[in-house]
């Protein structure tokens, strides 16, 4: 069984995701990490990042081979609901942004192109899981 899901993806969110009790006037009164996902803007405390790198790891090792390239390709965001063994674990966009943006805040994801540029390309974004980050 995989350990990509989401009901782990959304706890996992849900659990670095600035609190309301953490902002005043709609801001961080914290250190940060603001991630432009796909659609949205999220802004996450950056200590539970750090304490949550683990489990954003494991949880990006259960997506195909094909985004844990070297260089720069990488895999099509619609292609992140298939797991490794190619089972579906995602039934929303929401959830794929989700993980994308974890990816992201714990420096494992990155874009393959400029955002300028994913009209152009059926599919886009292109995502690819930087294990040399690891």
């Amino acid at each position: 069984m995989s350990y990509l899901t989401t009901e782990r993806v959304n706890a996992t969110f849900l659990e670095i995701l600035f609190r309301p009790d953490e902002l005043e006037n709609g801001k961080p009164v914290i250190e940060s990490i603001i991630i432009d996902g796909v659609v949205g803007k999220f802004g996450f405390h950056s200590g539970r990042v750090e304490k949550n790198k683990t489990v954003i790891k494991k949880l990006l090792l259960d997506l195909p081979d094909e985004f844990h390239v070297a260089g720069d390709s990488g895999w099509a965001f619609i292609d992140l609901c298939k797991d490794k063994h190619g089972e579906l674990w995602a039934d929303t966009h929401l959830a794929l942004e989700k993980l994308v943006c974890l990816g992201l805040a714990a420096g494992y994801i990155e874009y393959c192109l400029p955002r300028s540029e994913w009209r152009k390309i059926a599919g886009s974004p292109y995502i690819r899981v930087k294990a040399s980050n690891w």
